[in-house]
C-alpha cells in the first residue's frame, strides 16, 4: 500500500504522515523534486583538482564541465589573517625537494592534492564549533565529531535492482511549540534528549530520484505499507495512480490557520497578506500548482486541528490505512452497482437503483425506478403523481412508476432466485416491496439511506425472517476533522 499526501502549506501534510508511520507501521519515502536546490549537507558529486591554491590567493577556479561542490568555510582565525594565511607555510630552504602531492589522496576530505596533514577540513576539527551541526561538546568543551568531514555527510547511491536507492541524512524533528503543539518551530533549536532515537532512525532516509524508481521500489514490496508527501506534480501522481495500491490524500486548512502555523513554525514576522500570495501561488500557479492535484485525491482532509492529540484521535476514526479504500468489499462492490443502476431511473421524483445477489456472489438482475415499458417516462410526464408534488409516501396507490426492488425481482424470477440470496438497494425498501421481498424468498437486505417508514419495513422483515442491515462505506471526498464526531462511520 502506498499512500500519497498533497495540500496548501503548512496544512498538516507532513504530521498526518507521521501519524501513518508512528500508529500503522508506515515506511517514509522521499521523491526528489526536480525544480529544487540540493538540501542541506548534501553535496553533488565532484572531481577534485590535483593541485592546491597557491598560498595568500583565492583559489583556481574549475571548469564547468568538472562541477566541484564548495569547500565548508574555514573557521574563523584568532590571529586575523586571511582564511588562506592560516594554511601551514611551505619551506623556504633551497635545494629540498618537495613532496610530490599529484597522485595522492586526503584520508580526511577524500580529495586529491593534498594529504591529510595539509586538509582544512582536519585544521577545524580543533575549533570549538561544529561544521554542519555534526559535532558534540564533551565536557571538557572539546568537540568530538560522528564523521570526520562534513565531506562524509553524502553516502553514494545504493544500486537496487536497476534502479537506484539514495540515502540521504534528513534534517532532524524539532521540538513541538509551545503554542502550537503538532509543528515545530523556526530552525536552529535544540532537539529534546528524548528525541535522539527518533533522530537516529531518520538519519537514513529511502529518497529516489524519480517516481518510477519509486513505484518499482514499492511494486516488488506491495504488501508493506508505505507514505510520501512528495507528490510534486501531476506527472508524479500519473505515474504513482499506474498501480492500484496506490491512494491519494490531500490536507488543508483555513488561511488564517495556515498563517498562524507559518509563522510558529518558520517567521513570526510574516504578514497574512505575504502568506496569502505565497499560498496562492503553491496552490493555483498554472505550472505548477498544487489544486489540480488536490482536486484527484480519494480523501481530502480539511485540518483545523491545534493540537497533536486531537488531529490523531480523528484520524484513527477514519481507519485511512484500510485495504477495503483500495479493493472495495462485496457491499461495497454490490452497493456501486445499485448506486450505478440508480442512474439510468426516469422517475423525476427519486433515484433507487438495486441488485440481486445469489449465493455466489454473482449477479442475478439489477432494477431502478420507473414507468413500464411502453409508457412515457415520468420525467417527461408520464406519471401525474410523481409529477403532482405529492410528499413522501402520500399516493403511492396511483403511482406509475415501477420501484427498483421489483424491477429487479420481476427481472430474475422465481425460479432464479435460491436460497441465501441478498438484495442491495441503495434506499431502504418501502412497505409494498419489503412484502414481496419476503414472497420469493430473499434471506438478506442490504441498504445504504434510510426511507419515510423504515420502522414499518424492519417490522416487516423481522416477523418474516429476513435478515435487514445498513451498509456505512468509509467516508470519502471532503471530511471536516472537527465535524467527524457527528458523522456515520463504517
Amino acid at each position: 500500500m502506498l499512500i500519497g499526501i498533497c495540500g496548501g502549506i503548512c496544512s498538516g501534510k507532513k504530521t498526518v504522515a507521521q501519524y501513518l508511520v508512528e500508529h500503522h507501521g508506515f515506511k517514509l519515502l522521499r521523491l526528489e523534486d526536480p525544480s529544487s536546490p540540493p538540501p542541506r549537507n548534501e553535496s553533488p558529486t565532484y572531481t577534485a583538482y590535483s593541485e592546491t591554491p597557491a598560498y595568500n590567493e583565492p583559489p583556481v577556479s574549475q571548469p564547468q564541465s568538472t562541477p566541484r561542490s564548495p569547500a565548508p568555510e574555514p573557521a574563523p582565525s584568532t590571529a586575523g589573517h586571511d582564511d588562506w594565511d592560516s594554511q601551514p607555510q611551505p619551506s623556504k630552504k633551497k635545494g629540498k625537494k618537495k613532496k610530490k602531492t599529484a597522485g595522492l589522496q586526503c584520508f580526511v576530505c577524500k580529495q586529491e592534492g593534498h594529504i591529510k596533514t595539509e586538509c582544512l577540513l582536519r585544521a577545524q576539527d580543533t575549533t570549538a564549533v561544529a561544521v554542519n551541526g555534526n559535532g558534540n561538546s564533551n565536557s571538557n568543551g572539546n568537540v568530538t565529531r560522528d564523521d570526520e568531514s562534513p565531506a562524509r555527510d553524502y553516502t553514494p547511491p545504493m544500486i537496487v535492482g536497476a534502479y537506484a536507492m539514495v540515502t540521504r541524512p534528513s534534517r532532524p524533528p524539532q521540538p513541538p511549540h509551545a503554542n502550537n503543539s503538532f509543528h515545530a518551530p523556526a530552525p536552529g533549536g535544540q532537539a529534546p534528549a528524548s528525541s535522539r532515537q527518533q533522530q537516529q532512525q531518520q538519519q537514513q532516509q529511502l529518497t529516489f530520484s524519480s517516481a518510477d524508481a519509486l513505484v518499482d521500489f514499492v511494486t516488488t514490496r506491495w504488501q508493506s505499507r508505505f507514505v510520501t508527501t512528495d507528490v510534486h506534480n501531476e506527472a508524479v501522481l500519473d505515474t504513482l495512480s499506474r498501480r492500484p495500491f496506490f491512494m491519494l490524500i490531500s490536507v488543508d486548512g483555513p488561511l488564517t490557520v495556515r498563517h498562524a502555523r507559518f509563522r510558529a513554525l518558520h517567521n513570526p514576522h510574516c504578514t497574512l497578506e505575504s502568506f496569502a500570495r505565497a499560498s496562492d501561488n503553491h496552490l493555483y500557479d498554472p505550472d505548477h500548482g498544487m489544486q489540480p492535484l488536490i482536486s484527484r485525491a480519494t480523501v481530502r482532509l480539511l485540518n483545523t486541528s491545534s493540537s497533536l492529540a486531537h488531529l490523531y484521535a480523528t484520524l484513527g476514526k477514519l481507519q485511512l490505512a484500510d485495504p477495503v479504500r483500495l479493493r472495495p468489499s462485496w457491499d461495497a462492490y454490490f452497493m456501486s452497482l445499485a448506486e450505478l443502476a440508480s442512474l439510468r431511473s426516469n422517475c423525476m421524483k427519486r433515484r433507487v437503483g438495486a441488485v440481486l445477489v445469489g449465493r455466489e456472489k454473482r449477479v442475478i438482475s439489477t432494477g431502478y425506478n420507473g414507468t413500464p415499458r411502453g409508457l412515457r417516462n415520468c420525467s417527461d410526464g408520464g406519471c401525474a403523481r410523481c409529477n403532482s408534488g405529492n410528499s413522501s409516501g402520500v399516493g403511492l396507490a396511483t403511482c406509475l412508476c415501477i420501484h427498483a426492488e421489483e424491477n429487479a425481482l420481476l427481472e430474475a424470477g422465481r425460479e432464479r432466485i435460491r436460497e441465501g440470496a441478498i438484495i442491495y438497494c441503495d434506499t431502504c425498501p418501502c412497505l409494498t416491496c419489503s412484502i414481496k421481498i419476503c414472497q420469493v424468498g430473499i434471506e438478506e437486505v442490504v441498504y445504504a439511506h434510510g426511507y419515510s417508514m423504515d420502522s414499518e419495513t424492519a417490522a416487516v422483515f423481522a416477523q418474516a425472517g429476513v435478515k435487514l442491515r445498513q451498509y456505512i462505506p468509509a467516508p470519502n471526498g471532503l471530511i471536516h476533522l472537527e465535524n467527524l464526531e457527528n458523522l456515520e462511520l463504517y
